[in-house]
């Protein structure tokens, strides 16, 4: 199975992975795993809801 993934959806992944690191970086917090897997697994959900929004399966 392939999966495609939009520019849209890709971009707000990128979007999301900058935002973590510049969390980290500025402020010094360093996230545990708990919430690092939170982060990871909200931002994965957000871009499935964005491939369903677009008919891709």
């Amino acid at each position: 199975m392939k999966i495609r993934i939009t520019k849209g959806a890709e971009h707000d992944l990128e979007r999301g992975a900058d935002f973590y690191n510049q969390i980290r970086a500025e402020l010094g917090i360093y996230l545990t795993t708990v919430s690092t897997r939170a982060l990871v697994d909200s931002l994965l959900f957000y871009a499935d809801m964005r491939l369903v929004s677009h008919g891709l399966p």
